[in-house]
């Protein structure tokens, strides 16, 4: 019988103190499958053509990360004000009467299109020593203008907080999710679940096999839902870390707390086979644990929620190393909401974040934002200017600076997300899924000090590995880059640069092509968007500069307002 090292493609590098541990963890994934490790594989690209995706000897290819954003890939929509208020004098605080307006706009009816209207603040200065609620479908706050003459409202006081909280009423999934840790899992009726029955789904693909088959029918909402097991955690090393610098006793990852839950559309159902709109973004082996498809219930999500045009300004105290934390923490924060956006808001001396979406959050765009002069510690759950915990999340043409990671996906996030066109300027600035085995990202024309998918070892908590079915594609490291891939699949690099360097901990190198060199489509969003559903709306969903492949200049000397 061959070896495990005499399986490995010479491209692949193994790093490890416990190098054998992995190796007998590549042994256990071959003789699942009966492959070895899955040869490289990549797109190709004709002009007026659609994408060719190239698969490995297991299925899995690149997937299709172009459901991101409102609408799955729309544009936002206009909406009409219905309510102005203009902005009072001696700084009088604003929080009651803002909250007025929107629960006055939340009384009314919603229109045919979800969309009740838009609480127009004039241009000029609001203080708000609270948080303001939006708990009701179809609000928008807009501004006129995101810079300093524009509208301001500002974050007074000394409370972490968010300044503006969007999230629907469930009090039943509110106690659910306090059973389960403060984690959210999908509500549903048990007699919904489908097992499925497939030994093997790889990454990239759409059908699955179902049994019993329960009613699904073109259009439904489903939960695809993959707990993992032991095996899984075993295989991927992480019951076996490698021993701490400090002495400590590293702990083995839980699979109890590896339970993803995909939120997709079916496409169609044939017979036992439900073809979905979304794709698989980890992929499923029986053997690593149990999958089931189900209906939702999401009476709590609002929808067609948005904030527009703004200036946010946390007050704060000078200190040292403007590391004050006793101030406003978060700008805008979405839990219960899908189809919502922001757009056009820049936050300045928040503690952590211009946009939060958690991990109720689904088809999110932000676009034209910026985090600037963050006031707070280097650390954890700080200074991380945009934080995507969501699903199929488009956070597009943003720029942050002085953050640890301005642009990452939270732990255990499920994709495909995207983060398009963005810039983090800061020496500190490291790009990339954070930790516990976020999937489907795709970072696509980002540019940072540092570029970063892979094995994170006993760093933190042991966060261990990032996560699977990353994508940095045309996107610069001004310092290094480095990407691993797990052993039961791929993260890629492809027409991005910086300087290469391997991980610290166990794993294979990840896939790069046309390294330090741009490649085409320019923007793998833009074209699989594309692909899919056209070109007649580009114009309202991209930026001309976008178009004409020039955004670094905006980004770089507009929204960071140098």
């Amino acid at each position: 019988m061959l070896s495990a090292e005499s399986l490995q493609p010479p491209h692949h590098e193994i790093r490890s103190i416990s190098a054998k541990c992995y190796l007998l963890g590549l042994c256990i994934l071959i003789m699942i499958t009966g492959c070895s490790r899955p040869h490289d594989q990549g797109i190709k690209f004709k002009k007026d053509k659609p994408l060719i995706y190239i698969k490995d000897q297991f299925g899995n290819h690149i997937p299709d990360y172009s459901s991101a954003g409102y609408g799955s890939g729309n544009p936002i929509p206009s909406v009409q004000t219905v309510i102005t208020l203009s902005a009072q004098k001696d700084r009088k605080d604003d929080t009651a009467r803002l909250q007025a307006a929107v629960d006055e706009l939340g009384a009314r009816d919603t229109g045919a299109d979800g969309l009740r209207g838009a609480i127009l603040l004039r241009a000029g200065d609001y203080y708000v020593s609270g948080t303001i609620q939006i708990r009701d479908a179809g609000i928008v706050i807009r501004g006129e203008g995101q810079f300093e003459n524009g509208t301001v409202i500002h974050a007074t006081g000394n409370t972490q907080r968010s300044l503006i909280f969007i999230s629907g009423i469930d009090p039943k999934q509110d106690a659910m999710n306090r059973s389960h840790g403060d984690a959210f899992i999908y509500q549903t009726d048990n007699s919904s679940f489908s097992e499925v029955i497939d030994e093997y789904l790889p990454s990239g693909g759409h059908v699955i096999q179902v049994s019993p088959v329960r009613g699904f029918e073109a259009g439904d909402t489903v939960v695809l839902e993959q707990r993992m097991n032991l095996e899984w955690v075993s295989t991927l090393g992480m019951d076996n870390f490698p021993s701490r610098p400090d002495g400590q006793i590293s702990t083995p990852w839980n699979p109890e707390d590896f339970v993803f839950q995909f939120e997709r559309t079916i496409q169609k159902v044939d017979g036992g086979r439900v073809y979905l709109n979304e794709p698989l973004v980890n992929p499923i082996f029986a053997r690593f644990g149990s999958s089931r498809l189900f209906k939702p219930k999401l009476p709590g999500r609002i929808e067609n929620v948005g904030v527009e045009n703004l200036r946010l300004v946390s007050d704060y105290s000078p200190t040292e190393n403007d590391s004050d934390e006793a101030h406003a923490w978060n700008g805008i924060e979405f839990q219960r909401a899908r189809n919502s956006w922001v757009r056009g808001v820049t936050a300045v001396h928040f503690g952590n974040t211009t946009v939060t979406t958690g991990k109720e959050s689904i088809h999110i765009t932000v676009e034209d934002c910026a985090f600037l002069k963050p006031m707070a510690r280097f650390g954890y759950g700080r200074r991380h200017g945009f934080i995507n915990a969501g699903q199929q999340v488009l956070i597009q043409r943003c720029f942050a600076e002085d953050c640890g990671f301005p642009f990452f996906l939270s732990e255990t996030t499920v994709g495909p997300n995207v983060f398009l066109d963005c810039y983090g300027s800061g020496d500190r600035t490291v790009i990339g899924p954070w930790r516990y085995w976020a999937m489907g990202g795709l970072w696509d024309n980002v540019y940072g000090e540092k570029l970063m998918i892979r094995n994170r070892g006993y760093e933190g908590d042991n966060w261990g590995w990032s996560g699977i079915n990353h994508m940095f594609w045309n996107s610069t490291a001004f310092d290094w880059i480095s990407v691993q891939s797990p052993i039961n699949g791929w993260n890629w690099a492809i027409g991005s640069k910086g300087n290469r360097i391997p991980g610290p901990f166990q794993g294979l190198t990840g896939h790069f092509s046309n390294h330090d060199h741009s490649t085409e489509p320019r923007s793998l969003y833009i074209k699989q968007l594309e692909d899919r559903k056209g070109t007649s709306q580009h114009e309202r969903l991209f930026s001309q500069n976008q178009r004409n492949g020039t955004p670094l200049f905006y980004l770089r000397d507009t929204l960071s307002e140098r």
